[in-house]
């Protein structure tokens, strides 16, 4: 009986830590849908929830991004950079002039003017700083 008791109170523990350790993880979750031309996106500094990508007429350059953020992000503090496959990033013409807060949501959403080719575009980049 004693030892059947060590072995519950092992996996409350362990179970407890695992718990613990994952509400502590900071994640973007994305739908896997929303690559257009590339592999993977980067985001940090921020909680993104989706982001959607605007594309040319003929479908071969992403023209603009619309990011969604949890939270308020409209603030004057508040900067996006964003840049494609690792290179620099540059300020989002969204931050600061069309960031929409909704409060009942609590979700920011901005979109940031682009010119990357839909073919040579690998990784898109996101840091926000506030």
């Amino acid at each position: 009986m004693r030892t059947k008791s060590k072995i519950i109170g092992a996996a409350a523990i362990v179970a407890a830590l695992a718990a613990g350790g994952s509400a502590f993880t900071n994640s973007n979750t994305l739908p896997a849908a929303v690559t257009v031309g590339y592999g993977t996106q980067s985001i940090s500094g921020a909680t993104a929830t989706d982001i959607s990508y605007a594309l040319s007429a003929d479908g071969k350059t992403i023209v603009s991004e619309t990011i969604t953020f949890t939270g308020d992000l409209s603030g004057a503090a508040v900067t996006v950079n964003t840049g494609w496959n690792g290179g620099a990033l540059t300020e989002c013409d969204g931050d600061k002039t069309n960031a929409t807060y909704d409060g009942v949501a609590n979700t920011t959403t901005m979109t940031c003017t682009d010119n990357e080719a839909t073919t040579t575009g690998t990784e898109f980049d996101v840091a926000v700083t506030h």
